[in-house]
């Protein structure tokens, strides 16, 4: 068999796109007549017709009847070479004959059988090959819903990372960027990227909503998604935690929607006796949503840890270390003294916070914790530190200076 991408690179580069002559097409359309050698004469014959017809569109329509066996090829770069080719002879054509073109490659890889790596491989390549901003959404959006409907989520996970890129220079409206960002979502859910990924997108998704606009009930079902998602984060992931708070908190959302977010909002910055008054009121939420009280729970006590290491140190010079008295980590936590230690030596493991314990005095040596926020009193608790800093540099040059002037006589 003929080997066409040998042909084609010979020709042209992989990154430049040229009209495609006579005697290119020819060999293409011998290319693909050798994939079926018991029909090759017939099918070549009526290929070189249209060649010599210059009926460019019914050409391409010929090679797609193929496309099973294109795909077929276990050879990438066979596969390759080939829709490089057939592009280059759809940009021989007028601007509307080009668009139907392209439109008719990516509906006809849509539907290509069997289900394979290789398919995919070509709607990522047909992608690249696209230079119209229309045809490359749709193409993205049949690559992202193919991955998705295949089980191959994880081979265009990193699509994610180009998004914003693709927004800003494919001047989207908003629908377009809540459909990719959806797609998104739901490919970063059934991959191994994990959560974070699919939150950072729904994050986006509420972004593209303008302050007080209505919702549709599609995405009031992306905003349940995200806020468990996002309630059932790991511990540390403050930054997605209060993103996705601060965007959704410009919408009103309906019951029991609101109250997930109410829950959010505590889990971001609230007490455990707020957590224990809400589960009080709420238990049919719980188990409504499958949300796991105890781990919830535990995650209440760690951070309100947190919380209580921040107010210590307010009152002091050094940004991140503080001493609590072990019977007030006691009174906040609601627990026995002798479970402090333990409370303690968890957040130590989940790198919340870096301490030790001083049992002949009774406190907790704190020399770094996390911080659960960032709101208006610790940016103001930050000032007064900068201050504080400045202040302390300042008398530090200036006693520099004195001693430079006693050695000098």
């Amino acid at each position: 068999r003929t080997s066409y991408n040998s042909y084609w690179q010979s020709r042209m580069s992989t990154t430049t796109l040229v009209n495609l002559d006579p005697e290119a097409a020819t060999k293409l359309s011998l290319f693909v007549a050798q994939l079926s050698p018991e029909s090759t004469d017939e099918y070549y014959s009526n290929c070189c017709q249209l060649i010599e017809a210059q009926d460019t569109k019914a050409l391409v329509k010929k090679l797609l009847e193929r496309k099973n066996l294109i795909l077929a090829d276990e050879n990438e770069s066979e596969v390759e070479g080939f829709f490089q080719s057939l592009f280059s002879v759809i940009y021989t054509l007028s601007e509307s004959d080009e668009s139907s073109l392209v439109r008719v490659v990516i509906e006809e890889l849509k539907v290509a059988k069997p289900v394979s790596k290789m398919c995919l491989r070509a709607l990522i390549i047909s992608f690249n090959l696209i230079f119209n901003y229309t045809y490359k959404f749709e193409a993205l959006e049949a690559i992202l819903s193919y991955a998705l409907s295949t089980g191959q989520s994880s081979l265009v996970a990193h699509f994610a990372n180009h998004l914003d890129d693709w927004f800003k220079s494919w001047q989207l409206s908003g629908e377009q960027q809540r459909q990719l960002l959806q797609l998104t979502c739901q490919v970063a859910g059934g991959s191994k990227v994990g959560s974070i990924t699919a939150l950072d997108a729904m994050i986006k998704y509420f972004k593209t909503f303008s302050k007080g606009d209505k919702l549709t009930e599609e995405a009031e079902k992306m905003a349940l998604e995200a806020i468990l998602k996002a309630i059932n984060t790991d511990i540390a992931d403050f930054a997605h935690r209060n993103r996705l708070l601060e965007t959704i908190s410009e919408h009103s959302f309906s019951e029991p929607l609101s109250h997930l977010v109410r829950l959010l909002t505590i889990i971001c910055d609230g007490s455990v006796e707020d957590f224990n008054s809400f589960r009080l009121t709420h238990s049919n939420l719980f188990a409504l949503h499958q949300l796991d009280v105890d781990r919830l729970e535990r995650t209440m006590k760690l951070l309100a840890l947190c919380s209580l290491a921040a107010q210590a140190s307010s009152s002091k010079e050094s940004a991140s270390s503080a001493v609590i008295p072990i019977a007030a980590i006691q009174s906040l936590l609601q627990v026995d003294e002798v479970e402090v230690e333990m409370w303690v030596i968890e957040a130590i493991a989940d790198n919340l916070l870096e301490a030790s314990i001083d049992q002949l005095h009774g406190v907790v040596n704190i020399t770094r914790y996390a911080h659960r926020s960032f709101g208006r009193d610790s940016w103001q608790l930050l000032q007064q530190r900068l201050r504080v800093v400045r202040k302390n540099l300042a008398n530090t040059l200036e006693t520099i200076e004195r001693s430079k002037s006693v050695v000098a006589m």
